[in-house]
């Protein structure tokens, strides 16, 4: 069955997605944990005054925690869209009921039409939902990776 094939992909792109983000939130923190130490006996960057150590150590750990902060989302973006992939299904499921029950209406006794309506409705907007989170959960998720690289080469940059 289509649905069934659909269900064991969901759940595989759901246990993949989430071996990601969390690898995307454990860099991301282990780095913003690691600067300080990492700039000071690593790279030799000791005695700076105050402002310094701002743009130096605290810049890098600012993008670290701004990547660790998309990487949440993105996790929140990814339940978002299984969220509206299951509704969607659901409505789907409803739908059929319905234009089963429009086609044999010998077999219960009742209208079926608004039924098929709604139903559409609601999948038409679970679509839309699975769509939009899809996208913002790898517009932060890339964002995050970006974010990492870009602090990785402001602490080798600084070391020069």
């Amino acid at each position: 069955m289509p649905e069934r094939r659909a269900i064991e992909a969901q759940k595989l792109s759901a246990e993949f997605s989430k071996i990601i983000i969390t690898n995307l939130q454990f860099i991301n923190a282990g780095a913003l944990l690691a600067t300080p130490s990492l700039a000071t006996n690593l790279l030799g960057l000791v005695g700076l005054n105050r402002h310094e150590k701002m743009i130096y150590i605290g810049s890098p750990m600012g993008l670290f925690a701004f990547g660790l902060a998309l990487a949440t989302l993105t996790a929140f973006f990814t339940y978002r869209n299984y969220e509206a992939a299951a509704n969607h299904w659901n409505s789907e499921r409803l739908w059929r009921e319905a234009d089963l029950g429009r086609l044999s209406p010998h077999l219960v006794q009742r209208p079926w039409d608004e039924e098929l309506r709604e139903n559409s409705e609601d999948k038409r907007k679970y679509n839309s939902k699975i769509t939009l989170f899809f996208y913002l959960g790898q517009a932060s998720g890339w964002l995050s990776v970006l974010s990492f690289i870009a602090a990785c080469i402001m602490l080798a940059w600084s070391a020069r």
